[in-house]
């Protein structure tokens, strides 16, 4: 037996369906282009409701609508770190100059400067400074390095500077939002998009609280969701228009 039709056989097992030919072809042919993790997932969630007539075609379903989420979660995230990678950025220009970026000291605790160069310890990341001796960061510009540096190591630097950063997350009424508001959010955007990046299952409930997070942490950085999709999904329908044709494949 072949691997793809061992996990079509796991499938049905979750599902309860018998063992058909005609089920097995048509759930391998999903298989080979579609993540297991993520059907196996959708069936159980089918499983556990006993609700569907048709339980393939529901956790084929759940599955596409995860894609969905996904993909929509996506565009929040990308918002969000892009939005708050500029809004820190511009900041520290105007509080400490253009090359903020080579004091670590200014951006991060000192407890906190070692790890991060070893976690940055690429050779195209650090060079020796000749005036003083030290390591910096080997960027031409603050914008190049804010964009090397990953989410979990950006809410930290936020965190550090917040007291300078502040009045870049200001709410619908003008006041800055306090560090603790700020923290939560971009800690919830984190993980949201390392769900995103690994295809996990999000449910209903979850997949509310994630874009009702996003959305409060984008209004903070002043974009308006619906006007960010409104100009992306305008052209992006363009694109997909000019997909080129499938190739057909011979069996």
């Amino acid at each position: 037996m072949t691997e793809v039709l061992r996990r079509a056989d796991e499938l049905l097992e979750i599902l309860g369906l018998s063992k058909t030919d005609e089920l097995r072809a048509t759930i391998s042919a999903e298989l080979r282009v579609r993540s297991y993790h993520g059907l196996v997932g959708a069936a159980t969630l089918v499983a556990k409701a006993r609700t569907s007539p048709d339980p393939w075609q529901s956790a084929l379903n759940v599955h596409d609508t995860n894609c969905a989420r996904l993909s929509v979660l996506y565009s929040l995230t990308h918002w969000a770190e892009v939005a708050t990678r500029a809004a820190v950025d511009l900041r520290m220009c105007e509080i400490e100059g253009r090359e903020w970026y080579l004091d670590p000291s200014l951006y991060l605790a000192a407890e906190r400067v070692d790890q991060f160069k070893k976690d940055l310890s690429q050779g195209t990341y650090w060079r020796k400074d000749a005036p003083s001796g030290g390591m910096v960061p080997n960027y031409p510009t603050s914008w190049q390095f804010l964009d090397s540096v990953n989410l979990g190591w950006l809410v930290q630097i936020v965190a550090f500077a917040y007291s300078g950063l502040g009045n870049a997350f200001v709410r619908a009424d003008g006041t800055t939002a306090p560090a603790s508001e700020v923290l939560s959010l971009l800690g919830k955007c984190n993980e949201t998009r390392k769900k995103v990046a690994h295809n996990a299952l999000i449910e209903s409930d979850a997949y509310s609280a994630a874009t009702r997070d996003l959305g409060r942490l984008l209004s903070l950085l002043g974009l308006s969701v619906p006007e960010e999709f409104r100009r992306t999904e305008q052209l992006r329908a363009e694109y997909i228009k000019r997909l080129p044709a499938p190739i057909s494949r011979s069996n």
